[in-house]
């Protein structure tokens, strides 16, 4: 195994209780217990800790972090990179928002999302909104937020702290990653290191899953407090890495990231003025997604697709405290740039072509009123000016340029008795059109989510009740579905894949370079090894013969005759309703044991079209059994997923399109840990004991075991049994 280098790094990490705290407590001591899922403490958010041990193991980066968080699926692309959905609804809908700037991934089909460049041991906390319950965390939270923060330490006690940590498991997996801080009256510093590797993992009947990846990242961050309430910091980030994808003909060789970003704060300025805060921030995305540099060569031969994409932005928020009310008031802004060249493996002897760019500003007002101490209410407004460029289009054109203003606000009452606190609150979110949905059709309208949450809140000695409720009216809503675009006869359907995938890749190719026209977008991307052959067909190249309604783990090699379909996509909009919720209890029946459960389910339909609406999980029901009594731990999640035969074939999001039914399935996994000293514990796990084959319903589809060959899945089946060893230590 490869692991010397592993050794080498400093061993560290910090573990938070098994069950996230709220944010007054802070944990100082290392805790044993594998945090096997979250609570919600606040109405209509979730907190947890993102350095604390997880169950099933995430891949490293921020959506498989997320899957601890009820009614949170991931669009499994591979090993690594797959985009979040919370209550079915992701992409733009899911506000990605890391130390107060938007991340946003780069490449034209979505293949990098933000998650993807997440680093989560670089944070302190991850807070999830439930919906369009707060204006400000930016702008078009249809689905809601995911707000990744990093706290200014503290160095009261000690001049210095250090976290750190490394993991071993199957398929080569190797993680390692430490942070060392050191500061004092007048600054501080922070260093964080952080790498993550895989070989290709086996699903549980053994297939091997083109999924390796590796990512590497680097965080600084220098912080000056010349007063006990004034703090000027700054941060820069750097990651680079690369994954290879199931689902698809192309893989992403590159996910390199360079951000950094400035903070003044001022604090109790008057009895009044509790603080204000200014940030700026930059980021640049460079992505290539290709043929040739993790898998073998093809019949597609070498192909390229190098997005550039470079997001600035900035925020001014005041912070006023009176008796009983507090308010938040600011604005931001975001300048977004699009690039983009491809072609062989010479793609980058090409100039950059401007393909479209964003600007938004917007200002908003968020204020909490605690009436008294038993009820309080919150409400608030935002308004957001945004401006989509196509940058190849002609000055003329009416299309070149399009404004959406959005408007968006809630209103929540809280309401306290005796144990339990109540909430409901209704919602108003406002989405325009993003880059993706954009390249897909140039007349879509924004869309409006007018939705209501409710819920309760109790906690009685040993015991913790949460119940959370939605129904929502989405006007507009932007779906993306396949279009018929060819009908091939052939006695092989992976054949006929094989045909098509370079027959349009040929005569893409050959367009391009006999043009070498960059900046023609559809001639240099939507056809030089583009999405249609490259990724959508293979996406949906079993999706017209029902593979998915037996379970979502059919082979799908060779010898099945007849047509195959091959699609380009295509967005409109609809209406549609969404309603559902979670319920979580956990019980602490004796001392150091507890028993939780969480349940979630999610409903969706699409009134235009009257059917069911795309990419909506089914039911999932997760329960835990812990030990914890301060040195030793134990622990079992089992996980639950009901079968799904509510499906709209072809529909779907920028990510995926629904290709059928898809089969139940439970799986358990267990770990122990072990706080040997007071700053190192030693944990361990398996997840997946039984060795099931499975797959999500929102899982990518045709997942390909053997690329040379073209063996496929019907959908990115989940890893086998996976064993996993895991070294901590915090000082």
């Amino acid at each position: 195994m490869k692991t010397t280098h592993f050794l080498l790094l400093p061993l560290a990490a910090a573990l938070s209780q098994a069950w996230a705290a709220p944010v007054a407590e802070e944990t100082a001591e290392l805790s044993p217990v594998t945090v096997t899922g979250t609570q919600q403490q606040k109405a209509n958010t979730v907190k947890f800790n993102p350095k604390a041990t997880l169950q099933p193991l995430p891949a490293g980066d921020g959506a498989d972090l997320l899957q601890s968080v009820p009614n949170m699926s991931i669009i499994r692309k591979g090993g690594s990179s797959g985009d979040p959905l919370f209550r079915g609804l992701g992409g733009s809908r899911l506000a990605i928002n890391a130390d107060d700037q938007f991340v946003y991934g780069g490449c034209s089909n979505r293949m990098d999302p933000p998650t993807s460049y997440i680093h989560p041991s670089t944070f302190d906390e991850v807070v999830v909104t439930k919906g369009p319950q707060t204006v400000t965390q930016g702008m078009g939270l249809i689905s809601g937020s995911v707000h990744f923060v990093r706290k200014d330490p503290t160095f009261h006690e000690q001049p210095y702290s250090f976290n750190g940590s490394t993991t071993l498991g199957n398929s080569g997996r190797r993680d390692a990653s430490f942070e060392a801080g050191a500061g004092g009256k007048y600054g501080y510093a922070r260093l964080n290191v952080s790498h993550n590797e895989s070989d290709d993992y086996k699903d549980g009947a053994g297939n091997r899953v083109h999924s390796n990846f590796k990512r590497d990242s680097q965080m600084v961050q220098l912080g000056v407090t010349p007063t006990e309430n004034t703090t000027i910091a700054g941060t820069y980030e750097r990651s680079r890495g690369k994954a290879a994808y199931a689902d698809r003909m192309m893989d992403g060789s590159k996910f390199d990231r360079d951000a950094w970003n400035v903070r003044i704060s001022q604090r109790n300025i008057t009895p009044w003025l509790s603080e204000i805060e200014a940030r700026y921030g930059s980021s640049e995305i460079d992505h290539v997604m290709d043929t040739y540099s993790l898998r073998p060569v093809g019949k597609m031969g070498k192909a390229a697709i190098n997005p550039k994409r470079r997001t600035d932005t900035g925020n001014l928020k005041a912070t006023f405290d009176w008796d009983n009310v507090n308010l938040q008031t600011g604005i931001d802004y975001m300048r977004d740039r699009h690039t983009e060249r491809s072609g062989d493996e010479k793609f980058t002897e090409k100039a950059y072509a401007p393909t479209q760019s964003f600007d938004q500003l917007g200002g908003f007002a968020e204020a909490a009123w605690q009436r008294n101490d038993a009820q309080k209410l919150i409400a608030g407004f935002r308004h957001d000016q945004v401006t989509g460029t196509y940058e190849n289009k002609a000055d003329s054109d009416p299309l070149k340029k399009t404004k959406y203003p959005l408007n968006s606000g809630f209103f929540r009452f809280e309401q306290k008795l005796g144990d339990t606190k109540y909430y409901a609150g209704l919602g108003v979110a406002q989405r325009s059109p993003d880059y993706w949905e954009r390249k897909k059709s140039e007349n879509l309208r924004k869309e409006t989510n007018r939705q209501l949450d409710a819920g309760l809140i109790w906690n009685s000695g040993n015991w913790h009740v949460s119940a959370s409720v939605f129904a929502g009216k989405v006007d507009d809503f932007i779906i993306v579905e396949t279009k018929p675009m060819m009908m091939h006869h052939a006695s092989n359907s992976a054949a006929a894949h094989d045909h098509a995938a370079a027959h349009n890749h040929a005569a893409a190719h050959d367009h391009a370079a006999a043009h070498d026209h960059a900046a023609h977008d559809h001639a240099a991307h939507d056809h030089a090894a583009h999405d249609h052959a490259a990724h959508d067909h293979a996406a949906h190249d079993h999706a017209a013969h029902d593979h998915a309604a037996a379970g979502g783990n059919a082979p799908a090699a060779g010898g099945h005759s007849g047509h195959h379909h091959g699609a380009d996509l295509s967005a409109r909009n609809i209406d549609a309703i969404r309603l559902g919720g979670e319920i979580e209890v956990k019980w602490e029946f004796a001392p150091n044991w507890s028993v939780s459960s969480n349940l979630a389910y999610t409903y969706g339909k699409n009134r235009t079209d009257g059917k069911p609406l795309a990419q909506t999980p089914p039911l999932e029901w997760n329960n835990t059994l812990a030990f914890d009594n301060g040195k030793f731990s134990a622990g079992a999640l089992w996980k639950v997923v009901a079968k799904q035969n509510r499906f709209s074939k072809g529909q779907g999001n920028i990510v995926g399109q629904d290709i059928g039914a898809s089969a139940g399935f439970g799986v358990l996994s267990v770990n122990a840990g072990w706080k040997f000293n007071k700053y190192a514990t030693l944990q361990g796990g398996v997840d997946n004991v039984f060795n099931k084959t499975y797959a999500e319903f929102v899982s990518r589809s045709g997942g390909f075991v053997d690329p040379a060959a073209g063996i496929k899945t019907t959908r990115v089946n989940e890893p086998g049994r996976t064993a996993w060893l895991r070294l901590q230590a915090k000082f």
